[in-house]
């Protein structure tokens, strides 16, 4: 049976690649830091003037998180 997974202060910033983006957050009380290269996900997820790519956005973000947690 899974268990809950608590994410929170989630962020993502550029790079230093053209198209690259790191992606950082608490995942059950560790810090993570993982890449990703969906450039919706930057420009969407502090942008709430299109709900559905927002959500989409903050949900790409924590499943990423969530995947890089489960991997360690």
């Amino acid at each position: 049976m899974k268990t809950e997974t608590n994410i929170s202060n989630v962020s993502i910033r550029r790079s230093n690649g053209y198209g690259k983006y790191i992606i950082s957050g608490t995942v059950n009380g560790e810090f993570i830091e993982v890449p990703t290269t969906d450039s919706e996900a930057f420009d969407w997820f502090n942008d709430d003037s299109n709900e559905e790519k927002h959500q989409e956005a903050i949900a790409h973000c924590n499943m990423k998180l969530e995947m890089a947690y489960e991997r360690q």
